[in-house]
């Protein structure tokens, strides 16, 4: 479905730039894969190292209830083993649980800033504040953030030909984000910062279609070349805008 409405958004971007209308269907096998693209990557040949954590995961704790562990990054990682004072081993990390409740211990790791979710039925979920908060929501939402007059794409052969994007995002959503902008036509350049924790195989699988570089915003340096791409972006598009409005005149 995700596929199917990106693929709309970008055919209806064509007939917004040309006139013309495409008919828009998705393969079921080719989206499936998709959806899994980084188990099948490879680097020179081979499947790319393993970014799991080895006490990433599920574990019954001490009430009977299961919570699902997040410690593919190292400081999560770390902060999980810390809270439970125990050492980084599946065993060690399920006896240190025995002695937890599973939402007790989901709140604790909220409050440290770590990544750990009780698991819920369907109507503890409705329960939930979380779960009444979305329940009140639509399927998805258009927020304007702001007031300005609509400009005329730019000229290109591809949907979204001529927009240049800056991708400062990480893991998996944002990334996905970029690549499906980069797959219709997008400059997409991904900005990472090289003492920043990654799992390398998520990179390269959602870098696909991306330029990338390091840019340390920590530094003074880092953050005036970051507001020069963002100064050329603009330029870039205002030059854009000005050649469509030459060519139409």
């Amino acid at each position: 479905m995700t596929i199917a409405a990106a693929a709309l958004a970008a055919g209806e971007l064509w007939r917004l730039r040309t006139g013309r209308r495409q008919g828009v269907s998705v393969d079921m096998r080719n989206a499936a894969i998709e959806f899994r693209s980084e188990r099948y990557l490879r680097v020179d040949g081979r499947p790319p190292s393993e970014y799991h954590d080895q006490i990433a995961g599920l574990y019954r704790c001490g009430d009977g209830r299961w919570v699902r562990l997040h410690t593919n990054l190292p400081h999560h990682r770390d902060g999980v083993l810390a809270l439970l004072g125990c050492s980084h081993d599946r065993m060690a990390v399920q006896r240190a649980l025995d002695g937890w409740h599973a939402e007790a211990f989901e709140t604790a790791a909220a409050d440290a800033g770590l990544v750990v979710t009780a698991c819920r039925s369907f109507p503890e979920w409705d329960e939930h504040p979380q779960g009444r908060a979305i329940a009140r929501l639509p399927l998805f939402a258009i927020d304007q953030i702001g007031d300005a007059a609509a400009q005329p794409l730019p000229a290109g052969d591809r949907p979204l030909a001529g927009v240049k994007v800056l991708d400062l995002t990480r893991i998996i959503a944002g990334p996905v984000c970029g690549r499906t902008l980069a797959a219709h036509g997008a400059d997409v350049l991904l900005i990472t910062a090289s003492h920043l924790p990654a799992m390398e195989p998520l990179v390269i699988d959602t870098g696909r279609g991306k330029l990338s570089t390091y840019l340390d915003l920590r530094q003074t340096s880092g953050r005036e070349t970051l507001a020069s791409l963002l100064r050329d972006a603009i330029a870039s598009e205002l030059r854009s805008r000005a050649t469509a409005a030459g060519s139409r005149s």
